[in-house]
């Protein structure tokens, strides 16, 4: 059984909007695809702000309120959801506490996504943020990789299209920043030679 199956929603007419419609899937899909859209920029352009800022932060402090943020949100969501406080203790405990092996499980992921969230600070510290998040974005592609290879999973052509499409994009920036990071170089040699034939 699902956790969303466990939750009962709490309240159907807190979900009705002024106009009296009720907030179908389909538009609750789109407002959380353009959420996410300014989310994932937004968070690409303020860690290079941020990073580049004379007054730095250790990355670990930021990874680590990050999750803390999500962990209340989440709480708050299942509150929403269950409107009762001793319920939602009830359901945290029979998850996290009564389901030991099951948590212990879940290390090995989450020490891999706390390494993934730091090494993210690094990286945006170190390039653009055009190319730190069109290179973030490979992780699409290795997740798909590695499902095909090690979960037998089978991706249609449309799939691997995208894929394919997306690694020529990540292939396209890169050549791009090099040959722009290069061409500068090639500039100040060549007027230094024009220079002293003279």
């Amino acid at each position: 059984m699902k956790m969303a199956d466990k939750l009962p929603v709490h309240n159907k007419e807190a979900n009705v909007n002024s106009s009296g419609s009720l907030l179908t899937p389909n538009n609750l899909k789109y407002i959380s695809l353009l959420v996410l859209v300014v989310q994932n920029s937004s968070l690409a352009l303020m860690m290079r702000a941020s990073r580049t800022n004379s007054v730095l932060y250790f990355a670990t402090t930021a990874v680590v309120l990050s999750e803390f943020v999500k962990l209340v949100a989440s709480i708050g969501l299942i509150f929403w959801q269950l409107g009762d406080v001793t319920a939602v203790v009830r359901l945290l405990q029979q998850e996290i506490l009564k389901k030991p092996f099951e948590n212990v499980k879940m290390l090995v992921p989450a020490a891999l996504y706390t390494l993934q969230n730091n090494l993210a600070f690094i990286a945006v510290s170190n390039l653009s943020a055009a190319t730190y998040q069109v290179t973030y974005q490979l992780k699409i592609l290795t997740t798909a990789l590695f499902a095909v290879l090690i979960l037998r999973k089978n991706l249609d052509s449309k799939k691997w299209m995208s894929l394919l499409i997306l690694a020529a994009g990540v292939a396209i920036v890169q050549i791009s920043e090099s040959s722009v990071l290069s061409s500068p170089t090639q500039t100040v040699v060549e007027d230094s030679s024009t220079a002293s034939s003279y």
